[in-house]
């Protein structure tokens, strides 16, 4: 018994070192993103100046400086992100760095009147998220197998000398079939591999994000998660579980775990 518990809680630490690397690290770089002089310059001239020129030179030359970091940043992450965008604190969008229809990436740079004030996790990540941390919404799971599974980031972007002020947001949509092969590829490893062996990566309410043995719908309950993000071990029917917290992530389907 304390050889299997050994054995499954380092191939567990082992898959979530799998995870962490990929989402969290993906996490930091937007953070350093959106701290950055370029993005802090646009949000301020957007939000501060009272009446500007969207044609005139400056206000052209400071978005092109943001806009060239995010089309640079989604170019080198296309499989982890599928767009990025920056919202101003009253949900306007100023700017937005995508993929169409045929994978090519395309520049947006007028602004969109859509306001986003009635977005629970846009209002979270401007009121109570950390300064410059991603603050993620629930997971958009794909329907009938059409599409992919998607969850959306919001960076904070605050004025210099005052953190606590955000003048608005970078969203980011994050694609989650990255994190489906990086699981995958986890259960090949050396330290992991064995025979009847599956990664599920579930939020908050138990809902299943990724599964590594997709049409399988054995139910998980409460039992399976540790409330203080230890390690923990049960059994659901036939299955040992065992369970750990993903960290560094925070939202509102967060905290994430990883079941082995």
């Amino acid at each position: 018994q304390r050889d299997f518990q050994n054995s499954t809680e380092s191939s567990l630490e082992a898959s979530i070192a799998f995870v962490e690397d990929d989402i969290v690290s993906f996490m930091e770089e937007l953070s350093w993103l959106s701290e950055g002089t370029a993005v802090r310059n646009f949000a301020q001239h957007v939000v501060t100046t009272t009446s500007f020129n969207f044609n005139s030179p400056e206000y052209l030359d400071i978005q092109a400086g943001m806009m060239r970091l995010f089309e640079d940043t989604l170019a080198r992450n296309a499989d982890k992100a599928a767009s990025i965008i920056f919202l101003a604190n009253d949900g306007r969008a100023y700017g937005e760095v995508s993929f169409d229809e045929e994978g090519q990436l395309q520049v947006i740079g007028g602004v969109r009147g859509t306001l986003m004030l009635g977005d629970e996790t846009f209002s979270n990540a401007l009121t109570i998220a950390e300064p410059n941390i991603p603050y993620l919404s629930r997971v958009s799971l794909a329907e009938d197998g059409t599409g992919e599974s998607v969850v959306t980031a919001y960076i904070p972007v605050s004025s210099r000398g005052d953190q606590n002020n955000a003048l608005g947001a970078i969203q980011v949509v994050l694609r989650l079939n990255s994190v489906e092969q990086i699981l995958n590829d986890a259960l090949s490893h050396p330290l992991i591999e064995q025979e009847q062996r599956r990664l599920v990566l579930v939020d908050r309410s138990n809902q299943i994000i990724v599964d590594t043995e997709t049409g399988q719908d054995t139910a998980l309950t409460d039992e399976v998660f540790s409330k203080d993000g230890d390690y923990i071990q049960n059994r659901v029917g036939n299955l040992a579980i065992s369970s750990e917290e993903v960290f560094g992530l925070e939202g509102l389907g967060t905290p994430w775990h990883l079941l082995l």
